[in-house]
């Protein structure tokens, strides 16, 4: 995909720090889906920004049966196969965007994440996308599928604060020209 890129021995595709975007990632779920992507086994997507491709990506690493681990933001990560142990995850401050917050709300349905009973997102920009010239708009599919994907999961308690949901953030000084998408 594009540039070449290295998997290691243990089946780690690094791309931490590459602050690579959506077309990217496209590019990299669908090499997940080759039988040279079988070979990846931790793919570290450290700082990427996931956006439109979340959806995208969460195809590819549900499809995949070698994939163990995903890393996603600022260094979350989330195992596959094994069970998360503890029942909080604590995504605070880890820059989900939102394309992390679809593997997210993907993963919170899966075996791996049955033990989260509560789920701390604040302070992260989870269904708000920052356009240059409009300010802040933020998806209603992107909430409504989040929101789908909690209800099926076995969290309990969840932590929105300061995530710019229907436009305020505690921490903002300037909010901006907020809209509400949605495609109906």
């Amino acid at each position: 995909f594009g540039q070449q890129h290295t998997i290691d021995d243990a089946g780690g595709l690094d791309l931490r720090d590459m602050r690579i975007g959506p077309a990217k990632i496209k590019e990299v779920a669908t090499f997940l889906m080759t039988t040279a992507g079988a070979a990846v086994a931790d793919l570290n997507t450290s700082e990427a920004i996931i956006g439109d491709a979340g959806a995208t990506l969460v195809e590819a690493i549900s499809s995949t049966s070698t994939l163990n681990f995903i890393t996603i933001g600022k260094g979350l990560r989330l195992p596959l196969k094994d069970n998360y142990e503890l029942d909080v995850l604590d995504a605070s401050k880890k820059g989900i965007e939102p394309g992390g917050v679809a593997v997210i709300a993907w993963w919170l349905t899966t075996p791996a994440a049955a033990a989260v009973a509560q789920l701390n997102l604040s302070a992260n920009d989870l269904f708000s996308a920052r356009v240059p010239g409009v300010g802040i708009e933020l998806s209603i599919e992107s909430i409504e599928s989040f929101m789908d994907a909690i209800v099926r999961s076995n969290v309990k308690s969840l932590d929105l604060s300061d995530t710019l949901l229907c436009g305020v953030s505690s921490s903002a000084r300037n909010p901006g020209n907020y809209q509400t998408t949605h495609k109906d």
